[in-house]
């Protein structure tokens, strides 16, 4: 989330923006995952980034891996399976839960955020991806945090707009299209753009004013 929201910044000071979509969902809230890779890039001149980009230590190091692995014929290992990943996400997502706390200074953000969208014209839309059923379940067994992810979005919904997938419905058991416990693709990934674009309110709650419609 932190990255998202100096994006915003950077961008809205150098051209002008007419919509945004943040993701708000308990995966970017999370106040354990805070991440800041990119502001020390902000500063910099086009010629100094192709120097960090070049000479950065990881990514070299990652080139000269697949060069020697090319090299000597090595293959990469086997890309497990859909069910081992599932799995291995759903425990991730378990080990999380059990220390997650919200990131309070994120919310401080994205509100003032939505008042300088309101401020310039700017159309915000905050969106909450759907679910895997499991990870649903996992969410809604920590009752205090999936009532205060419900108060964020009633809270942020009264200066902007918020498209509300997450509640558990059939793309939640749509197992073909999720590719692991977080990624999805085919027809979740339709509805998710139809929704996006405003030709569908599918599987959806429309949060305006601090109050919700639900559409079939």
């Amino acid at each position: 989330m932190e990255e998202s929201i100096l994006e915003f910044w950077y961008t809205v000071k150098r051209i002008k923006v007419k919509k945004v979509i943040f993701e708000l969902d308990f995966h970017a809230l999370n106040d354990n995952w805070r991440m800041d890779r990119i502001s020390k890039y902000f500063d910099m001149s086009y010629i100094d980034m192709l120097k960090a980009y070049y000479f950065d230590y990881y990514n070299n190091r990652m080139v000269i891996e697949e060069v020697y692995k090319k090299a000597r014929g090595i293959k990469n290992e086997e890309v497990s399976s859909k069910e081992e990943m599932m799995k291995k996400g759903i425990e991730e997502k378990k080990k999380i839960l059990k220390i997650y706390t919200i990131n309070e200074k994120a919310i401080t953000d994205l509100t003032k955020i939505t008042k300088y969208c309101n401020d310039n014209n700017i159309e915000l839309i905050f969106f909450s991806p759907p679910l895997h059923k499991s990870i649903n379940e996992l969410v809604d067994g920590k009752k205090e945090l999936a009532e205060r992810l419900i108060e964020i979005k009633k809270e942020l919904s009264n200066n902007a707009i918020v498209y509300d997938m997450q509640d558990k419905s059939e793309l939640s058991y749509m197992e073909s299209d999720w590719l692991d416990s977080s990624h999805f693709t085919g027809e979740i990934m339709r509805q998710v753009e139809d929704n996006l674009a405003g030709k569908s309110k599918k599987y959806m709650k429309i949060w305006e004013n601090g109050q919700y419609d639900k559409f079939e």
